[in-house]
């Protein structure tokens, strides 16, 4: 049980971290944008980013904007969706995810990610055409510097990393214009709490939203894994119990006779059913004591070496991940516990029907 709710839990949490570490966990957008509109945009105030950034919960922050494009590459044509951003440098999440190559230093610069590559068979330093269509067809001619993988397959298969002002130039904005505001928050924040104070200071037609509601799909298939969860506990300690009673049936029967001579020399059958008690209580101790230890050892044995792997493209990441968390532990221990000797309880009533003298004359 407990090895299941750490291997939950790190799913959940690797797959959050990496959502958040790509799209931000907060952006900033127009407010009820047209969404028949390409290119809608909001206006940047530096008074208003420098309150953003000065909210106590933030992080950090960057401007970007999207695009969708046509990648060409030779008669192969592919939809994109080139991600402009302000400041590379402040893509945290992008540049450790950089796996090959180097973070851009121009706006004819690109990064694209590992699935793209592969797919078209694209090599560091190769110039490759974008076609965008507005009202006109628009052509770029973009160089690789860097290769990134986050191994979320959704993003990876269509994404493209770029400056800005590759899109500004597209879209024929000004150097005041943006797609919207990316921002990430420190640990431990209330992200509710930092949503509230943003849209405090955002003038009215702009809005701040969490990441949940760019990918609502994922995180309701994140929630699923709860399902999983309780199904799991449910099971297992309804193996627990039913071994338990198992276990204490052989004890009563293999001292049968046992139990007919206390109750012949005046044991009443409430102060036999405590001896069987805590003979079960002393079994699930030791049960208990080796399921802990065995779950710390495997578990720190796969954190630190992760000699499980898993594909990639299927779960969104190259081994299990496990998150240990002393609550778990504390609360599946004494729910595991409680439900044993219930069953216990139950099962210790088996001695209430067995007669002393029938007892004796079976021994």
């Amino acid at each position: 049980m407990l090895m299941s709710i750490g291997i939950i839990r790190g799913f959940k949490s690797t797959i959050k971290d990496k959502l958040n570490g790509f799209s931000g966990e907060i952006q900033v957008n127009a407010y009820v944008p047209n969404t028949f509109e390409k290119n809608s945009f909001i206006r940047r105030d530096t008074k208003v980013e420098q309150s953003i950034k000065a909210v106590g919960g933030v992080n950090s922050m960057f401007s970007y904007a999207t695009k969708v494009a046509l990648l060409k590459i030779g008669n192969r044509v592919e939809p994109t969706v080139l991600k402009g951003v302000s400041d590379i440098n402040a893509y945290h999440f992008l540049i450790k995810s950089i796996i090959d190559g180097k973070r851009f230093t121009s706006k004819d610069e690109i990064i694209i990610s590992k699935t793209i590559a592969d797919k078209f068979n694209i090599k560091l330093d190769q110039s490759v055409l974008f076609y965008f269509a507005d009202q006109q067809i628009k052509i770029r001619k973009l160089k690789v510097v860097g290769i990134y993988e986050t191994g979320i397959d959704e993003l990876d298969r269509s994404t493209i990393i770029a400056d800005l002002n590759i899109i500004r130039s597209v879209n024929d904005w000004s150097d005041n214009q943006t797609g919207a505001y990316q921002l990430n928050i420190k640990q431990g924040v209330l992200l509710e709490n930092v949503i509230d104070e943003i849209n405090d200071i955002l003038p009215i037609d702009q809005k701040a939203i969490s990441n949940r509601e760019l990918y609502p799909s994922l995180y309701d298939w994140i929630e699923l894994l709860n399902v999983n969860a309780k199904v799991i506990i449910i099971l297992m300690l309804l193996v627990a119990g039913i071994n338990m009673v198992s276990a204490l049936l052989i004890l009563i029967l293999e001292r049968t006779s046992f139990i007919g001579v206390l109750k012949t020399l005046g044991s009443s059958n409430t102060q036999i059913r405590k001896i069987f008690a805590y003979n079960a209580t002393y079994l699930i101790g030791i049960g208990l004591i080796i399921g802990n230890a065995l779950t710390i050892i495997l578990s720190q044995i796969q954190i630190h070496t992760h000699v499980i792997k898993l594909d990639q493209r299927s779960y969104f990441m190259s081994y299990v991940p496990i998150e240990m968390n002393i609550t778990d532990f504390v609360l599946i221990n004494i729910g595991t516990y409680l439900v044993c000797m219930l069953f216990v309880y139950l099962a210790s009533f088996l001695i209430l029907r067995i007669s002393p003298l029938k007892a004796i004359r079976f021994s």
